[in-house]
This record gives structure tokens, C-alpha cells and sequence, in this order.
């Protein structure tokens, strides 16, 4: 179950219509002969744009505290949506241990082997930074986007539990928003994932 995380429990759930997108800054101009020369930077944060289930008495009230004290300032913590295909043709695998990276590099050494779908995300044991598989991995090097931000000797999470740390952005409502006088429904919020 994908959403908003309070004390460990899942309060506010996505819906749809969601989507999960990357923020790379990228310059691009066009020559007088229309060549097109573009250079992007390093950065990049993924950041989801969706819609909240309305809530009524259960949840209402946390989900409101979490937004106005957290804010645009302070991180929260949610649960990291997974594509569906993702789901239907990865195994069951929550971790892969042993995973070894050079930070700068686009590339994981593992000694398991199990299929990896292209799309999925995943998260290493030491640093928070999501990151998404690029090609279908199987054994050997894994082929990862963005870049490694951090040398990495750890674990690999690769389910439907990764949890990442986030912001608000500064448009999502600092409070309440009722629909029908009973039902809390926020409409669509952004989660800016935190560097």
C-alpha cells in the first residue's frame, strides 16, 4: 500500500491520477541551422504528483497535523510507488545484499541473481536516494538512473516498502480542505523527494 507514513502506519493513501516524475535540470538551445545542443546536470529528485484518498474520521486528523507541521520545510515520509508492471514480473525479492557501486557511476555489482524489471525502484542501505533500474537485471551489474550520489556497500531494497523522505511543495495546502462537509480531500499534492 503506497502513501503517507505517520509513526510507521500508512495514514494517507495515492490514488489516482498520479504520476511519479524526474527532475533533471536541462539546458537546451537551438543553433541558427536548428541543430539542437543540450547538456543536463548531475542533480536529479523524483517527484510525485497525486491524489490523496478522501478521508473521513479515520486518518483526517493526522494527515492534517502532518501537513501543517511539516510544511515546505520539515521532511515526512512515505512510501515510494512501484510501476505496475514492475509488480506483476518481479519475484517476491525484498532485498539483495552485497550490492557495490562507485559513486558517479550508473552501475551495481551483485552476487544474487533474480530477475529485476526494467522500471523498478530501489533504494540502497546506505543512503536514502531512490533510484530506478534501467534495463532487466538478472546477475551481475545492474544498470541504475540517476547516478550513484554516494560510494555504496550495502543492501539492495527492491519491493513495495521503500520508504523515502520527502517534502511538500509549496503549493499542497497548509490545512484542511472538506468536500461534501465530511470527507477531508486535499486534491492533488506533489511530494518533492528530499536530497
Amino acid at each position: 500500500m503506497f502513501g503517507i507514513l505517520v509513526d510507521g502506519a500508512v495514514i494517507a493513501k495515492y490514488s489516482t491520477p498520479m504520476s511519479v516524475t524526474s527532475n533533471r535540470p536541462v539546458f537546451v538551445s537551438d543553433a541558427l541551422n536548428l541543430k539542437r545542443y543540450t547538456e543536463s546536470l548531475y542533480s536529479q529528485r523524483w517527484e510525485i504528483e497525486t491524489v490523496l484518498e478522501p478521508l473521513s474520521t479515520t486518518h483526517a486528523n493526522k494527515l492534517m497535523t502532518e501537513i501543517v507541521t511539516k510544511g515546505h520545510s520539515s521532511p515526512g515520509k512515505a512510501i515510494f510507488p512501484q510501476n505496475v508492471a514492475v509488480r506483476h514480473l518481479r519475484k517476491n525479492t525484498t532485498t539483495l545484499v552485497g550490492a557495490v557501486g562507485t559513486m558517479g557511476t550508473n552501475t551495481l555489482s551483485l552476487p544474487d541473481s533474480e530477475l529485476i524489471p526494467a522500471g523498478t525502484f530501489v533504494q540502497l542501505s546506505n543512503h536514502s536516494k531512490i533510484y530506478m533500474v534501467t534495463a532487466d537485471y538478472t546477475t551481475g551489474d545492474m544498470q541504475i538512473y540517476p547516478n550513484l550520489v554516494e560510494d555504496v556497500v550495502g543492501d539492495l531494497q527492491c519491493d513495495d516498502a521503500i520508504k523515502f523522505d520527502f517534502y511538500f511543495e509549496t503549493t499542497t495546502v497548509r490545512g484542511m480542505v472538506y468536500m461534501d462537509g465530511i470527507l477531508m480531500d486535499m486534491g492533488t499534492i506533489k511530494l518533492v523527494e528530499k536530497l
